[in-house]
Formats: structure tokens, C-alpha cells, sequence
């Protein structure tokens, strides 16, 4: 699904993975690290938006959203304000010409509510297996790379319609 977005429960996701869940109960800050970059990793091999939200927790203070790539946020949210909560705004708020958005919770009520607002619902461990197909898609590409010419290039990788343009551009400055 590349190029959608995808706004995703950190804890909800956390919880749904056995190893980060060993995880958070024995260093949270670990745990949250360890899902920031495997999701940012996602979110760059599938060329996706992807807006992970965490619960505030006891943390005082407004929502922060920190940019951590280039289509990659992870978004605290405010003292007293559920990332539920946040999720369900950011919802309604997706502009529909956008491309596919992708609403990832185990919480029913707020899949529902992701419905109501046009979004796609997946759950937790649906997104996890997708992490897995993606990473598993990148691999088998570096294997077929690697038996063909030795290495992965760099131009193999870059879409036809950006070749071209960057090509034009090459020839206008010569």
C-alpha cells in the first residue's frame, strides 16, 4: 500500500508484539525507541505517511509532534488527552483526495469511528505482519540484486517518472 497513510496507536501496537511488550515492562523508553525505528523504517521502504501517536501519560503539558523523517511524525499527546482521542480528530481530519488512509488500533470503538470518517481500519497485528511482508519484500529484492549484478543500485530503486526528470534536468545544465 505504498504511498497511503497510516496513523497508528504506539501502545496499541506495542502491546500487540510479545517482544516489545517484554520490553516495555522492563524499560518503556527502550520499547518506545525500538517501535519509533522499526516503524520509521516502514514508513521509508513503502514511501508512506505514517503519524505514530502516543498516549501523554503523566507528561504535562500540550501535544508535541516530532518530525523524525520525511513522512514520518510521532506525536505525544496532551496531559489528559487519550491518543484515542487525537486519533479520532486527526481522522476527520484526512483530506479525502489525499490517498488511502489507514486508521492502526485494536480498539473497536475507534475503528469504527475511523469507518465513519471514510478512513481503513487495521488492526495491530494486521500492521505488524504487513511490517514483516515489507521488510521481507526489501530483502528478497537485495537477494535477486545481489545474484544478478553484486549490488543493489541506488537507480534501480528510483520511480521511472523521477528518473526522466532528473535526466532532463541533467541534460539542461550540461
Amino acid at each position: 500500500m505504498e504511498g497511503d497513510t497510516y496513523i497508528i496507536d504506539a501502545y496499541n501496537l506495542m502491546h500487540a508484539d510479545d517482544e516489545l511488550e517484554a520490553l516495555m515492562e522492563q524499560n518503556l523508553e527502550a520499547a518506545r525507541g525500538a517501535v519509533i525505528h522499526e516503524v520509521s523504517e516502514f514508513a521509508a521502504r513503502e514511501d508512506s505517511r505514517v503519524v505514530l501517536v502516543f498516549d501523554a501519560g503523566g507528561r504535562p503539558g500540550a501535544a508535541t509532534t516530532e518530525k523524525a523523517g520525511a513522512n514520518f511524525e510521532v506525536t505525544y499527546t496532551a496531559q489528559g488527552q487519550s491518543a484515542d482521542d487525537f486519533i479520532e480528530k486527526l481522522a476527520y481530519k484526512q483530506p479525502k483526495s489525499a490517498g488511502t488512509a489507514i486508521v492502526v488500533t485494536g480498539d473497536y470503538a475507534q475503528q469504527r469511528i475511523a469507518q465513519g470518517a471514510g478512513l481503513l481500519r487495521m488492526s495491530p497485528r494486521e500492521f505488524l505482519a504487513r511490517i514483516a511482508e515489507s521488510r521481507e519484500e526489501l530483502n528478497e529484492t537485495a537477494r535477486q540484486g545481489s545474484q544478478g549484478r553484486g549490488k543493489v543500485r541506488l537507480g534501480d530503486r528510483i520511480p521511472e517518472d523521477v528518473r526522466s526528470a532528473l535526466e532532463r534536468l541533467k541534460r539542461e545544465n550540461s
